[in-house]
């Protein structure tokens, strides 16, 4: 059963690894566009702050939910066959990943869109929380509570 295990927790890693390559990419992408006057930036002040504010309260909610989510389904894994805690363990950490990937794409809009700097280290906090949350096999063993046996 190790094999599958190195082979899930590689398939979790190459997933995780591309969401956040693409969260690095649009951010990068968007700081060019807004560097260079070609972006989309809008001359409203109030929209910023109401884009802040919006961007604020979805990610929070987004994240939040997220987090619980992944927390409820992590303890109903616990009693499950190796291979229904890989399952599980998959599909909880796709959850959770999007999550944060949806608030850090919202300050990435919210950049884009006005220009300001608080949207962009808001973005770089979400990718941070992405980066904490990588999948390991020492994170995987801690959460789906997976014992010697299960390990080898």
């Amino acid at each position: 059963m190790d094999q599958k295990l190195k082979q899930e927790i590689k398939s979790l890693q190459i997933i995780h690894s591309s969401l956040i390559v693409g969260i690095v990419f649009y951010l990068a992408i968007t700081i060019y566009l807004n560097k260079t006057d070609s972006g989309f930036i809008l001359d409203d002040p109030s929209f910023s702050q109401n884009f802040l504010i919006i961007a604020n309260i979805t990610a929070l909610v987004s994240i939040l939910t997220g987090l619980i989510i992944a927390n409820r389904r992590i303890k109903d894994i616990g009693e499950l066959s190796l291979s229904n805690k890989l399952t599980g363990y998959r599909v909880t950490t796709i959850i959770r990943s999007f999550a944060i990937e949806l608030g850090a794409f919202m300050f990435i809009l919210g950049y884009m869109l006005s220009g300001s700097v608080i949207f962009m280290y808001e973005a770089i906090i979400g990718i941070l929380l992405m980066c904490l949350f990588f999948p390991s096999k020492s994170r995987m063993s801690k959460e789906i509570k997976l014992d010697a046996r299960e390990m080898n």
